[in-house]
């Protein structure tokens, strides 16, 4: 793989992670797109955080200059914050 498709394959997983984090899209709406596999940041199966995910999408999001969804992601880790105080 290319660095070029290396670089368009993370694009792709931060989008996914980003859509299914604002609830535009659910994992079927991924799956139904006929794609021959669903590109997102982290391993479904395994042990992941959702704040490190945000993160990193965050991260990623800051580096394309996409300030509109680092926004919005902001809005959810602070909301995931104040869950957290509440408990």
């Amino acid at each position: 793989m290319t660095i070029q498709e290396e670089m368009e394959l993370e694009g792709i997983a931060m989008n996914n992670a980003y859509d299914i984090i604002v609830g535009d899209k659910c994992m079927d709406d991924l799956i139904d797109r006929g794609d021959k596999y669903v590109a997102l940041p982290f391993d479904i199966d395994g042990d992941w955080d959702v704040e490190n995910v945000l993160s990193d999408c965050m991260s990623y999001f800051v580096m394309v200059e996409d300030y509109e969804k680092c926004a919005t992601i902001k809005e959810v880790l602070n909301e995931l914050k104040l869950l957290k105080d509440a408990e």
